[in-house]
C-alpha cells in the first residue's frame, strides 16, 4: 500500500514513479485517497481537521503504530511524526497549514496534537521500518527523523535509518533518488518477497 503525505494531500493520475516500479517488480499497488484529501470536495476535505494522522491513517490502515498486525514492511520518507514539534520546526507557510489542520497551535489545541501524536505510539511498532529522510528538509524538518529514530532505537524495534545531507523534502540530487529508491527496492525484498 502507498500512502501519500497527510493533512490534504491527494493521489491523482499521473506519472506515479514509485508506484509504477513497485508494481513492476510484482507489488500490487494500493494508492488510498483517505478522509482530508483534496479534490472531493470540501466537506470531505474537511473530515480531518483535528485528527491529522489519526483516523486518516486509520483509513488506509497503514500505520504501523496504529495498526501493528497489519504489515510485513514499512518504508517511510520524508514523514512527519510529531506535528507539535514539527509546527515549532516549520516555515511560515507550512506552520499556517499545521496550525490549519489542526484548529490551532500546539499550545491552543494540546488534545489534537496528542492525537496524532505517531512519536508516543512507535513503542507499538511491530513491522519492520525503514527510514529516509533529507537533512535540508523544511517541510518536514529533519528533527522528525532523529525523534523517530531515536524512539526504535529506545523499543529495540527492527529498522534502518538512512539521511541524506542537503537534500529536501523531494530529493534533488538523481544519484540520492536512485540510492533511496534501491533501499526501499531492497527493504521489500527482504521482508515481503517469498520463496
Amino acid at each position: 500500500m502507498k500512502v501519500y503525505g497527510g493533512g490534504t494531500h491527494s493521489y491523482y493520475n499521473g506519472l506515479n514513479l514509485v508506484e509504477q516500479r513497485l508494481a513492476q517488480l510484482g507489488y500490487v499497488v494500493i494508492a488510498i485517497n483517505y478522509r482530508g484529501g483534496s479534490g472531493f470536495g470540501r466537506i470531505f476535505q474537511d473530515l480531518s481537521t483535528n485528527d491529522w494522522a489519526n483516523t486518516q491513517a486509520l483509513d488506509a490502515a497503514a500505520a504501523v503504530a496504529r495498526a501493528p498486525d497489519a504489515f510485513d514492511a514499512a518504508v517511510p520518507i520524508a514523514g512527519i511524526y510529531d506535528f507539535a514539534s514539527a509546527y515549532n520546526n516549520k516555515n511560515r507557510i507550512i506552520q499556517l497549514y499545521i496550525k490549519y489542520g489542526q484548529s490551532g497551535t500546539p499550545n491552543e489545541q494540546l488534545a489534537h496534537y496528542t492525537t496524532s501524536n505517531t512519536i508516543e505510539r512507535l513503542k507499538a511498532v511491530k513491522t519492520p521500518v525503514l527510514l529516509m529522510h533529507g537533512e535540508a528538509d523544511t517541510i518536514a524538518p529533519f528533527n522528525q527523523f532523529t525523534e523517530a529514530v531515536n524512539e526504535l532505537k529506545r523499543h529495540n524495534k527492527v529498522f534502518e535509518a538512512h539521511s541524506y545531507p542537503g537534500e529536501l523534502h523531494r530529493f534533488r540530487n538523481p544519484a540520492n533518488r536512485v540510492d533511496m529508491y534501491k533501499k526501499l527496492e531492497a527493504w521489500m525484498e527482504r521482508w515481503l518477497k517469498t520463496n
